[in-house]
């Protein structure tokens, strides 16, 4: 009787193992993919472009940029460029600060950092665009009475947007590149 569960439950990991496949299941990032790690480290990011604020240039602006293009290239390309671009990457971003829960002596104990990005993937054999679209990232974080821990728990807020916003742009750039790739290979 003991080994029938066990035969069971072997069975049942096998069969589950199999189903993906058997659906026309290809993993994004997979050897089989059309947008393996060697397409992707053939898509240049070109340099971030920043929407300015009601107040004009804002130069957390820059660090944002520089925080989202790292988790990009981290994400895209662990092992670095390639020597021959065949995409490019176009990012315009924007960032606005509010701020949440007033005391009754009108001081703000949170804020929302909301950073937001639009983008597109261009080919570079034509110019035509394979991929447009946009992310978003709403993060809070602490309003402290110490100047200096609103700032750390602004930076770590930051953080946490532009790996957000990375993510969402690598994964979609990453389909629209093996979706360029596969109509091609038609």
């Amino acid at each position: 009787m003991g080994g029938r569960p066990r035969a069971f439950r072997i069975l049942a990991v096998a069969a589950s193992l199999a189903l993906p496949a058997g659906c026309g299941f290809h993993p994004l990032y997979g050897e089989s993919s059309g947008a393996g790690s060697a397409e992707l480290q053939h898509l240049r990011i070109a340099p971030i472009v920043y929407v300015a604020g009601p107040l004009g240039y804002n130069y957390e602006l820059d660090r944002t940029g520089q925080l989202v293009r790292n988790a990009l290239l981290d994400r895209l390309q662990p092992r670095g460029a390639a020597g021959t671009a065949l995409y490019e990457l176009h990012i315009t971003l924007g960032e606005a600060k509010s701020e949440l829960a007033i005391r009754s002596d009108e001081t703000a104990t949170r804020g929302n950092l909301s950073v937001s990005a639009s983008y597109g993937v261009i080919r570079l054999r034509d110019g035509k665009t394979v991929a447009q679209s946009s992310a978003n990232s709403v993060v809070s974080y602490n309003i402290l009475r110490n100047a200096f821990s609103t700032v750390s728990s602004e930076t770590a807020a930051r953080e946490r947007a532009t790996r957000e916003i990375a993510d969402s742009i690598a994964n979609r750039a990453a389909a629209a590149i093996n979706a360029d790739r596969s109509e091609a290979a038609r």
